[in-house]
């Protein structure tokens, strides 16, 4: 075995014995399936879905709406206290975009994505299949929930959210 791999299996064996340990008591249960739920959380879940952040957007000096007061976990990308704020923020800048004229598939995801970060010929193809239009095709305001969650699908490679979320964080962003 590579001498790099021991501590992660020694955290590991650690982490195991410790919610074993703590399953033996009736208290120790609940904190056990907590503990085992956060665990597989942060060792599955892709960072935008961990960071309530679903768009993965770069922190850029902005104070969002919903941004978490501990950005400690991720230096790069904004931590948001819950995902529907990450989801408000995604949609303000979307809505932004379409404002300001970008408004075909190519221009948004060129703008998202940029190609010095991403393969964004491919991320093109992917969120206009989504879509079901051509990568130089409109995407109409009303197609903003399903432009969303094409993006986050690349992003993630899952989109875990169910259309209320969507509509409940366009409203919020429309509002505030």
């Amino acid at each position: 075995m590579a001498s790099q791999a021991r501590p992660v299996l020694w955290i590991g064996l650690g982490l195991a014995f410790a919610v074993w340990a703590l399953s033996r008591t009736k208290e120790g249960t609940q904190i056990a399936l907590n503990l085992t739920d956060a665990i597989g959380n942060a060792l599955i879940a892709p960072r935008g879905i961990r960071n309530n952040n679903p768009g993965n957007l770069v922190r850029t000096g902005d104070a969002w709406q919903g941004m978490s007061s501990d950005q400690s976990t991720d230096a790069r990308f904004v931590v948001f206290d819950a995902p529907v704020w990450g989801l408000r923020a995604m949609a303000r800048v979307l809505r932004n975009y379409l404002g300001a004229g970008q408004t075909t598939v190519r221009e948004i995801v060129a703008r998202w994505a940029p190609s010095s970060e991403n393969d964004t010929g491919a991320y093109m193809d992917a969120v206009a299949a989504a879509l079901g239009v051509g990568v130089d095709d409109q995407v109409a305001p009303a197609q903003l929930p399903e432009l969303m969650a094409a993006i986050i699908k690349h992003e993630n490679g899952m989109q875990p959210y169910p259309p209320a979320l969507f509509d409940q964080a366009i409203a919020l962003e429309r509002t505030a």
